[in-house]
């Protein structure tokens, strides 16, 4: 079998040309040698592109991108010096992929528990019901009608005390209006944070 010698391929027997490059085959021509970097045609005995300055003869250069943050890798790297990410090849010129930014880890609606606010503003609701009950009783033993100022108001503290601790057990918040109505007529501090509490309305 023999080859081509201007592009290397093998030429089946008998055939006058080469089948890759059409060049006939046993003659002798030179090579044409092609700059690695920016691929022009390059003049016999230059040992530089007249177009781009590359060596004649180096490895042309890839550079390779994190597929995850997108940031410059080294050729032998497998994992991004920035971000630890696996890295995947991307060469010079094409975008690097940069992933949307995650969503943050939170349980889905309705999947149970409190948030941190819900517990806070529940804490605040207890201690305000169980001062004025205390102060109510106390009240009721020592001077007796002045305790209705303290026990009518547990009439509606209680109940929404109860009614926020069954909402906020699957992870929801309540109306717009029981919140405004918690922060003038149970507790301040408890309406602030329902108020600023943005879990899904029940």
């Amino acid at each position: 079998m023999k080859y081509c010698i201007n592009c290397g391929n093998a030429i089946p027997d008998g055939a006058a040309f080469c089948p890759s490059c059409g060049a006939a085959a046993g003659t002798e021509t030179k090579a044409k040698k092609y700059c690695t970097h920016c691929g022009k045609e390059l003049p016999e005995g230059t040992t530089f592109c007249p177009d781009c300055g590359t060596a004649v003869g180096t490895k042309k250069e890839t550079k390779r991108f994190c597929s995850h943050c997108g940031s410059e890798v080294g050729e032998s790297v497998g994992f991004c010096p920035n971000c630890g990410e696996p890295v995947n090849a991307k060469l010079a010129g094409s975008e690097p992929v940069r992933p949307a930014n995650p969503a943050p880890a939170t349980a889905p609606a309705g999947s149970g528990g409190r948030n941190g606010l819900q517990t806070t503003a529940l804490v605040f609701m207890f201690v305000e019901f169980g001062f004025l009950g205390l102060m109510g009783l106390i009240y009721l033993f020592l001077l007796g009608a002045l305790a209705l100022l303290y026990l009518i108001p547990l009439a509606w503290m209680i109940p929404m005390t109860v009614h926020y601790a069954k909402i906020t057990r699957t992870g929801k918040s309540p109306t717009t209006g029981f919140k405004v109505c918690t922060l003038l007529f149970v507790n301040i501090i408890s309406g602030i944070l329902m108020l600023c509490d943005s879990s899904p309305k029940d």
